[in-house]
């Protein structure tokens, strides 16, 4: 950079380059996009939000069928249980036959 610029210490050279690079950035940050192209943005940004709103929606439907099956699944297996326990029960209460070997 020295030679280029024909001489200069460090310290010159480097305060040169430092408010060169802040110049480049104030010019860099103040630049706005055209209109049309931060509605194209937003129509973006919208049609994005849509499609993700809609597969989660029917990922949660989806969600929401398998729960309702296992739930009547799990009531099945309840009434199932519940009627083994009850013929276990009835079977247990019953006095064993009795078997009569003539009279």
């Amino acid at each position: 950079m020295q030679s280029r610029i024909g001489g200069g210490s460090y310290t010159t050279v480097k305060r040169y380059l430092d408010t060169w690079r802040r110049h480049q950035a104030e010019q860099t940050s103040a630049v706005e996009p055209p209109p049309d192209l931060v509605e194209k943005g937003n129509e973006l940004t919208r049609a994005l939000w849509r499609s993700a709103q809609q597969w989660a929606e029917r990922e949660v439907k989806l969600v929401r069928e398998q729960a309702a099956a296992d739930v009547q699944a799990a009531k099945r297996e309840q009434v199932a249980a519940l009627e083994e326990v009850r013929m276990r029960a009835l079977t247990k209460s019953r006095p064993p036959h009795q078997v009569s070997l003539g009279s």
